[in-house]
Order: structure tokens, then sequence, then C-alpha cells
């Protein structure tokens, strides 16, 4: 919505969906595996989407590929290592991966990225009205290390095709609606918010200065951290979007040697991510383990996006 450029990193938890069809089915069966647990027939498609569904992007996503073909005999089985609504890009991800599988299964056997993407963001922005940028859907369909370009349709830039440097992951088990996030970040600079026009500027000289840093041969990440922290309290200070919860998870890490930490997509809780030494990740870990969080560690961030398995 303030146009500029992202950087974007993936993570390596993975969500998957798998597609068939079944010869004896005349109906359309979604279903999820942990945390939805849930079933769904459908008699048809066609039928508008439920936004309060649980399986409601699975119901988009065929919508979004079928666009009124038959899906009588469908199938869709989701399942997913990431947490549901904490910022981490989960809807993008499910949505993405609901889309590429029914679009691989119904002929398009290699379906370019930015193609898939497209489709994923027309189903939760046609179907479920969510009001999502491209964001979230580029980062997990192209993977790596990444600069976002904001135009009509995005540019992906290669930065890296990983950090190279552990990540831990704090959920802070509150979750949040991104909708509702998005539409009060928009409504406030539409108004001409103050706070919001400077968050806006400021994190533009962020993200150019994090995109140069990258780019070294050697990466200083300690400079890379204080960018992240730094982005962190543009959100925090002009936005309104941390909690006392995030600030003392950040504080702490940042205490046991984190490099640098920021909550991940537009916070009011959900989960936030520190870039950590090697050396100093016990620490990190050991300085959130009173909280009531679960912080989960990773040795790096994901090479690939979107992948594609078949079976006979």
């Amino acid at each position: 919505m303030m146009g500029g450029s992202s950087i974007t990193a993936a993570i390596p938890l993975r969500t998957r969906v798998r597609a068939w069809f079944s010869r004896r089915a005349a109906a359309v069966v979604l279903s999820s595996g942990l945390p939805i647990q849930r079933v769904q027939v459908l008699a048809s498609t066609a039928s508008d989407v439920d936004a309060t569904d649980p399986l409601a992007y699975l119901h988009a996503s065929v919508r979004a590929v079928m666009q009124g073909r038959d899906s009588a005999g469908l199938l869709l089985h989701a399942s997913t290592e990431l947490p549901v609504g904490a910022g981490l890009g989960s809807s993008a991800a499910l949505t993405l991966a609901s889309v590429a599988s029914v679009a691989h299964l119904t002929g398009n056997q290699d379906p370019e990225i930015g193609t898939i993407c497209a489709l994923a963001r027309r189903a939760e922005c046609d179907e479920l009205h969510t009001g999502a940028g491209w964001m979230d859907f580029l980062a997990c369909g192209y993977g790596g290390v990444n600069r976002v370009v904001a135009e009509e349709i995005p540019r992906v830039q290669r930065i890296l095709t990983c950090l190279h440097v552990p990540i831990v992951i704090v959920d802070t088990l509150l979750r949040r609606h991104t909708k509702r996030v998005l539409a009060s970040k928009k409504q406030r600079f539409l108004a001409g918010d103050r706070a919001i026009l400077e968050y806006a500027q400021v994190t533009t000289q962020i993200v150019g200065e994090l995109n140069s840093e990258l780019h070294h041969r050697r990466i200083d990440y300690s400079a890379v951290g204080r960018l992240l922290t730094a982005a962190h309290e543009q959100l925090r200070d002009r936005v309104g979007c941390s909690t006392e919860l995030l600030d003392t998870c950040i504080s702490r890490m940042l205490a046991a040697g984190a490099y640098g930490a920021k909550l991940s997509g537009s916070g009011y809780g959900g989960c936030l991510f520190a870039l950590v030494p090697e050396d100093a990740l016990l620490n990190v870990l050991a300085s959130v383990e009173s909280l009531p969080v679960y912080a989960l560690p990773l040795n790096d961030s994901e090479v690939e996006g979107l992948r594609f398995h078949s079976t006979p």
C-alpha cells in the first residue's frame, strides 16, 4: 500500500497440500491435518466461499484455479508445520500450495511460480477479501532471500540463496487477524497519519540499507541485526504493532547475544524472529525460557520455495 521495496526470507517450515481425483466421488472433499483437523464435503465449489470456515482457503484456492470448471471428485488435503495466524505467512503458504497442487493436477505440469503467486493472491483477495499483499506469496513461492520491488506486478530480485546464520522463531501464542491489521494500517496511511507516513519513510531507508548489507561479499551480521531491530522499533513506536511480550522477548534476546530481532508480519501478537550467532544460540534460547512463548531454533533460512512432487 505504501510502495517501495521489501526484503523477504523464507524459513524451513513446510506447508504441504496433496491433490488427487477420485473416480468414485461426485463431490469435492477438503481436509486438513493439525491444527485444523477438519473435513468438508462440498456438492460443488461453485458456491461462494464462507470466509469464516476453517477450510475457506482451500475452497478459495480451488475456485481460483478451476474458474467454474467441473471439480467433482477432487480431494485436497493440507498439513503444515507453521503456527496458524502467527504472522509467519501461514495463510499465504497454504493458499499457494493449494493453488499449485490443483493447477498441477488439472493439466499445468510445470506452473510458473509468478503465475501461481498471482492466482493465490486472487484467491485471498477476490474470494476471501483479506486485502493480502504480494510479499508473503512471493516469499513462499521463490524461497531464498529476495528483494521484492513493489509495482503493479512486483519484481523479485534474488539476493542470497540463504542467510547462512541461525534463526530463532519465537511464537508468543497470541493470534492475530491479517485483514484487520492491514485495514487499520491502510486507513491510517490514507488519512495522512503522521506516524504512519514517517514509518514508511524511515522503513524505506532501512530496507535500502539492509539490501546493501546483504549484497556484501562478507556480510556483517551485526549490522544486519541492528537494521532488523531498528525496523522493529519503527513498528513499535510509530505503528503501535508490538506488544509488551514481544518487546520483552527482543530485549532479552539482544542482551543474550542475538544480532537483532523483529516481529514478523504486521504484529499485534504473533511471532518474532532473531538472527543469532552460533555461539550465542543456547544463551538466546535460555533468555526466553521463562516466558509464556515457544522458541524454535532453525539452522538457516530456506533455499527452495514452491516444490512439486507427483506420484503414479
